[in-house]
């Protein structure tokens, strides 16, 4: 029997989600993430991509021109015309439209969100990406300049966008330098241990803006606190993870900050101070060094030393 002929799409594209050029799938997403999220039941959970003709703005039908349909569009151009004010739409260079969306893009505003409001398909933004699409329409330009720069994306994105997890994966990395156990931090946000693992480890590229809200939130309650747990705090550190004053809550959510390590570093003095504080207030010895992130054996160590030196 002849071999069924199958369609291969061989489109490239720049990926709505991962951002790289790669074979379009559907809804402007490679098949790797288009996949995943078929698996997840996400596909709908960013803006929906604008699909079809703009309705004119005479009568509704889809329009082909200057936001009208045929008939009213000839109209428009003989009236034009005989009144000596038809001019046909020049194409301008995309150097500034590219340089904009990439700017969007920095501050974390997903490209398929950046398509639906610019009122673009999927196609055009990332032709502009990756430069096979050099000059787009002065209408196409202006609104593309119009778009506000979010200061801080995934605190101003709609709760179902998905966003740039950076932010919150430092934040939750924090609070565990602090002794904030996974169990403990889940159990806060209303969520569970199993589903916040990937996040805190790194191993999620996008969350809900949310739940990325909801993270920063708790960031700001507990980010001066200790979390009691002592294991926490031993995976943070050997994971390289940084403590909150490590990072200003300014540029926190920017992928491209560093953290200031010369001010986060939490000294034994410190810890021992935290943890004389702590038995002052009525705490349980062996709770307040927990509390601290230090053990009995130093603590009882630095009181030898105090008291040789005296």
């Amino acid at each position: 029997m002849p071999s069924r002929a199958t369609t291969v799409p061989t489109a490239l594209i720049v990926c709505l989600d991962c951002g790289e050029q790669r074979i379009h799938s559907a809804r402007g997403l490679c098949r790797a993430c288009y996949s995943t999220r078929s698996r997840n039941h996400t596909l709908d959970e960013r803006p929906p991509v604008r699909r079809g003709r703009r309705p004119c703005i005479e009568c509704g039908a889809p329009s082909i021109g200057r936001a009208r349909c045929t008939r009213h569009y000839e109209a428009y151009r003989t009236r034009q015309k005989a009144y000596g004010q038809w001019t046909v739409d020049q194409n301008v260079d995309a150097a500034d439209v590219i340089d904009m969306i990439g700017l969007l893009r920095q501050a974390g505003m997903p490209l398929r969100l950046i398509a639906a409001t610019a009122e673009l398909s999927p196609r055009t933004v990332s032709g502009l990406l990756d430069g096979t699409i050099t000059t787009v329409s002065a209408a196409t330009a202006d609104r593309i300049a119009a778009l506000p720069i979010p200061a801080c994306w995934p605190l101003e994105a709609p709760d179902s966008v998905l966003v740039d997890s950076v932010g919150t994966v430092r934040r939750l990395q924090a609070l565990a330098v602090l002794g904030w156990s996974y169990g403990a931090l889940a159990e806060r946000l209303g969520t569970t241990r199993t589903a916040l693992g990937p996040v805190v480890a790194g191993h999620t590229k996008h969350v809900k803006a949310q739940r990325a809200r909801a993270v920063r939130d708790l960031y700001n309650e507990l980010s001066m606190t200790f979390g009691g747990s002592a294991r926490t705090v031993t995976v943070a550190r050997k994971n390289g993870w940084v403590a909150p004053l490590a990072w200003d809550d300014d540029t926190i959510d920017d992928p491209a900050a560093l953290p200031d390590t010369s001010t986060a570093t939490v000294t034994t003095e410190d810890r021992i101070a935290e943890y004389e504080w702590l038995c002052a207030s009525g705490v349980d010895p062996v709770r307040a060094a927990g509390q601290a992130g230090i053990s009995t054996v130093t603590i009882r160590r630095h009181k030898q030393r105090a008291e040789t030196a005296a």
